[in-house]
Parts: C-alpha cells; structure tokens; sequence
C-alpha cells in the first residue's frame, strides 16, 4: 500500500475497505451471486444519498458468516442480500435530500436468512466502526478541529525529523514514523496524536517514542497496527556493518517488545551489502511481508521478505524467507506491498529497461513463488509514458483488481499517475479508458502514498513543486479514474504548510471518511512530523423508537416493515410495522455503529432456510447539513443458534 497501513489487524478501517467490490452504480460487474459461505464474512449494503445537488451512489454486497453450535457440527447457515445488490437505488439510495427534509428507500432491502439444522438469528450493525450513523467524506478542506487549520506538526528534538508513513489506529489515533536526529546520528523516531492533533501523552515520552536500533544509524519507512494495538515498524538500521531490512514492534506504549525478535527487533541483513524495508503488510495469520530493495554490489534488486509474528524469517517463503528480484539492468526497487483476500502476495515497484524506469506489480503465491496467471510469469510490466513511470504506492481492491499511484514522465516533467489493472495484471480499461491517467499538479508532480475509500474511491497523496518550492498535494479520484471534483474543488488540494518546502509521504483514509496526509515540513532551519487532515461530516444514529421525521435533528436509520417466510420479529429492538415512512410514528431504529455488535432484527426456527425480513432506510437532515454524498455501510449477519 505504500507508506500507509489499513489491513486487517491494522485498523478498523482496513476492514471496510476490503468489503467493497464495486459501487452498483458503476460500469463495473456486480459482484459475485450472494450466496452463503460457512466461514466468512462480506458485507451486505451500502446506504447513499447526496445533499443539495451531490450525485447519488449505491453499492450492494453480501454479508455471511456462521458458528460452530456444537464441538463437531456446524451449523449450515444462509444470508442473502440479493435484493439489496442488485443496483436498484430504490433500496440503498436516498437520492438528493434537501437541507431540513427527510426521505427514505421506496423500495424494501429484503434479506434472506436461515439455518438447514438449528434456530437463527440475523442481525444488522455497521462496520465503519466510527460510532455515527452516516458520513461524508472529507471535501478538501483542512480539518479546523485537528490542529490549527488541520494541520499537526511533530518537533521531535533539535536537527531534522521526517515522517515516511503513517496509519489511523482504530481509536483515530494517528502514527507516524520516520527518523529523528539525537545529535549523533539518525535513529527511529514514532509519534502518536490524539484525533485533534495534540500529542498522546500515554505514548513514548510527550507522544514521541525514539530508538536507536542497530550499532548506527536507522531510519523507518511505513507501520502497521496488529489487532492488540501493537505496532510493526519497518526501514533500516545498521546490523554487520552495512544496512540492513529490519522490523521492530512496539508496545501500545511505544516501548520496544522484547518477545519480538531480539529485543523488539529482526535485523535482516539479506545480502551482504546494503538493503532496507520499504513498506510492510500484516497478514490475516500474523505473518509479517516486507518488500524494499537490497544491492547485488553494482545496482539494488527487489527484495520480499516475510516474517513469522515473533520476528523470525518465515522459511515456508521463498528461500530462507526472502525472494530476490534482479528485473532490469539498474535499480529495481519494491516500494509497497499488500495481500489480496485469497492470500496471494502484490508488490509494486519500478526496473530499469536500459533506458527509462517501469512500473511493475509482482504477483506472489503464499509460498512466494510468481503467480503465473498474473502479467508475464507473474510480473506486470506497465510502461504508461514517454519517460520513467514508478509505482511508489499500490492497494489491492477486494476483487483482485490493484491500483497503484506514482509518477509518470510527460516528456519534459513526472506527473501525478495512478493506474489500475485487473486481477490478470492487465491495465484495466474501465479506468480512464485505458487503465491509466496522469494528472499534471505543478511543475513536477509525485505520489508517495495511497488509499482507498470505503466506496472504492482513490486517495492520493504527495508533492507537487512548481519549480522554487515543493508543497503537499493530495487528490481524489473516482472509481472509474476521474478526479472526484467534490473534493476541493477540482480534485486536488494543494497546501502549503510552511515558508519553506514540505511534501506528504503517505495517505491515509479515516473509518469516518476524513483524509490525513503524512509527511513533513521545512521550518526555517530543519525538518518536523507533519500531518494535514482534511475532516468529515457526519449524521448521527437515529436516537428513538418512533418519530414524526418532519421534526428533530438530522439522524439516520432502519425500519422494519415486514417479515415472512418463518420469521419472527425480534420484538425486543424491533418490530414490524408495514408502513416505514418518513412522516408517521413508524419505529425507526438505530443500527449499531462503532464496532459494536449488530442488533437482532428476526429470528427462524431450525430447519428454515427461508425467512426474510424487509428493511428500508431513511434519514433526516438538519437546515445547516454540509452538501455532500454521504454514505453508511451496512452489514447482515446471520448466526445460530437464535439464542
């Protein structure tokens, strides 16, 4: 992903990401038949609208899971949201709400639930895990609850400090990490802000945790935040006299965890000459991928390492743990890495033809073996301009189609350039018609970091300099590789956040929509942490249990207008009313946000496999409600036994 962390196991947010395939609204395929998987989970649909003349969107998945009800039977459940997903806006769409009004779906999400050998129960909750009922995504502006303007800086000590990554922990904390200057020499500098910017004083010393690893100088690159709140750090530090790849963990505290390798840290020299980390992802099983490069004594070669969760090379990978990649004649370098939902293993990069740089994308099995079916033998060579091309930041949508951001020569200067390709490893031409599109900013142009939207929109993030200083630039785009022009305007922001020269190194996108670039600034004599949100808008969760919706502050919610097929109303929470409009005294209900578990809407006995329950969802905006398109992502479960 490129400087930036939102996995699974990384941040709630990570979760969210991985749910969406497409919006229904797109161009693009619906997703697969929304049948029943025993073991898993995928989300189920996305309520939209958009407020004083926004677009509307909509989008529809499937949610399913299921338990084991005894040591040795499984119970044979079923979810289907099929009447939700499949691009009828009547459904997931509020259409365009005018401030101080309310509106509701005119058409029921019905889902489909049950169980073959027990009783079961479906439940509804929302998994951005924000705590709100609806949101919007940051509009370009900088978010002045966040620092001053939205802007965070990090002074760590005397000398030059820079961030290179970062991630959002679930709690909204931010983490950065990059290196600090202790008067001797660089070593790892972390540092983690509350969600108004203000220095987390729990963590590290005044919010700054800083260590020297290795016998010399060290420096770190991209993080990751484990499940327990822990984070993986990596970059480089001096092992046997040379740079070499390595992996630190810290506590929630910011210490060092001494059951992580030696002391809380793997130093990998993985040749004897120089090499780094680059980028880092955390895998479902804990197991730890790191890609960066590693010189072969005349020029630097792709390296992909992979570690077991305490810090030790994984020798189920590659050789010995490490695969080496010798692609051109000159640097080939892995500047990030992900992993798709069936475990294979995506890294981006760039080689050297023998006259420009390339942008590549390798394909690994989980075994780090090249997957054949993807690109030539595994590797996607991507040649998109006239000069060098290099991928500085991919993520992997949850179809197995991957968009990568970077530069790309216009003959004369580097561009902004992001490309997609499908899960072959062919530059996918429902994006800006032929898989790629390159955005002149300024002068010279760079993106360093990437992320995606619940929604599949692309966030940017990097350095556009028009020739006397280097500024911060962040863009979004569509899902179908236009500039989203809701976002500041024209698509890109463009911020100066000191006299001097300053860029972004990372992006990141927050569970509640808001955008946070990481990076760092000049401030007249050296350099700080530095980190630009830009906020969100948010509606609440509707509060009561029924409701004239002329009346009140702006909310979001669920009613229940019918259930069939065997089912029974829960009748604690909710219950059936057959009617769900916006202007009588229906129940309206919350749907549980933040994490929290979903509440029971109906229940079946064993053996019924077709009960439904018909939902329909509706808000209500308040006079001062910000333009915008707003979204809640809902998912269904189903689970059993019912009690």
């Amino acid at each position: 992903m490129g400087l930036t962390r939102h996995l699974p196991g990384r941040t709630t947010f990570a979760n969210v990401r991985r749910y969406f395939t497409t919006p229904i609204n797109s161009a693009l395929p619906p997703p697969d038949p929304l049948t029943v998987r025993r073991f898993g989970h995928i989300p189920a649909a996305l309520a939209m609208l958009a407020i004083a003349g926004g677009v509307a969107a909509s989008s529809g998945e499937a949610a399913s899971g299921s338990i084991t009800v005894t040591f040795a039977v499984p119970s044979s459940t079923s979810v289907s949201t099929a009447s939700c997903a499949t691009g009828d806006p009547s459904r997931t769409t509020l259409g365009v709400v005018l401030p101080g009004t309310s509106a509701v779906t005119t058409a029921d999400c019905t889902v489909g639930f049950g169980s073959t050998n027990d009783s079961s129960m479906l439940r509804v909750r929302q998994h951005d895990g924000i705590g709100r009922g609806m949101w919007m995504a940051a509009h370009g502006a900088g978010d002045a609850t966040c620092g001053t303007g939205g802007t965070t800086v990090v002074p760590i000590g005397t000398g030059n400090n820079s961030a290179f990554g970062g991630v959002m922990q679930p709690d909204g904390k931010v983490v950065m990490v990059g290196y600090a200057y202790n008067g001797t020499t660089n070593e790892f500098a972390v540092s983690r802000t509350n969600t108004d910017g203000t220095p987390d004083t729990a963590f590290g010393t005044g919010g700054v945790a800083r260590h020297s690893v290795g016998t010399g100088t060290s420096q770190a690159r991209a993080v990751v935040v484990q499940p327990d709140g822990k984070l993986l750090v990596t970059g480089y530090a001096i092992g046997a006299g040379a740079q070499d790849t390595t992996v630190i963990r810290l506590n929630a505290d910011g210490s060092l965890d001494t059951g992580f390798g030696t002391g809380g840290a793997a130093i990998t020299a993985v040749v004897p000459g120089a090499d780094q980390g680059r980028d880092l992802v955390l895998q479902p099983d804990g197991k730890i991928v790191v890609t960066g490069v590693a010189s072969n004594g005349s020029n630097d070669d792709m390296v992909t390492l992979r570690y077991t969760a305490a810090g030790a090379l994984d020798t189920t990978f590659g050789t010995g743990g490490k695969v080496i990649e010798a692609l051109g004649t000159a640097e080939d370098a892995g500047n990030s890495v992900d992993v798709l939902t069936n475990g294979r293993i995506v890294v981006g990069g760039h080689t050297f033809d023998g006259a420009f740089d390339d942008a590549v994308i390798i394909r690994y099995d989980a075994a780090g073996a090249r997957d054949g079916s993807f690109g030539s033998g595994g590797l996607a060579r991507l040649d998109i301009g006239s000069g060098h091309d290099r991928l500085l930041a991919i993520a992997a949508q949850s179809d197995g189609r991957i968009v990568g951001g970077g530069s790309s020569s216009n003959g004369t200067n580097d561009d902004f350039a992001v490309l997609r390709v499908d899960s072959a490893g062919v530059l996918d031409p429902t994006f800006s018609d032929d898989g790629w599109i390159r955005t002149p900013v300024n002068v010279t142009d760079v993106i360093n970091g990437l992320d995606l939207m619940g929604d599949g929109r692309i966030v940017v993030a990097g350095a556009t300099d028009d020739g006397t200083t280097t500024d911060v630039a962040v863009a979004r785009y569509e899902t179908d590789g236009r500039l989203d022009t809701s976002f500041s305007d024209d698509g890109v922001d463009r911020a100066a956040l000191a006299t001097g020269h300053d860029q972004a190194r990372g992006a990141i996108v927050g569970a509640d929509g808001a955008i946070i670039a990481i990076g760092y600034r000049h401030n007249g004599s050296d350099w700080d942490f530095v980190a630009r949100r830009y906020g969100s808008t948010q509606l609440v969760d509707y509060a009561s249990a029924s409701a004239n919706w002329t009346v009140g502050t702006s909310m979001f919610g669920a009613c229940l207008r019918a259930v069939g097929g065997g089912a029974t109303v829960d009748g604690t929470t909710w219950s059936a009313t057959g009617s769900c409009t916006a202007t009588n005294a229906d129940p309206w209900r919350a749907i549980a946000t933040g994490g929290a578990v979903g509440t029971k809407v109906a229940s079946a006995p064993a053996g019924t496999t077709t009960a439904t329950a018909s939902l329909r969802f509706g808000v209500r905006t308040p006079v001062t409600q910000t333009p915008g398109r707003y979204v809640a992502p809902i998912t269904f479960e189903v689970l059993a036994p019912s009690s």
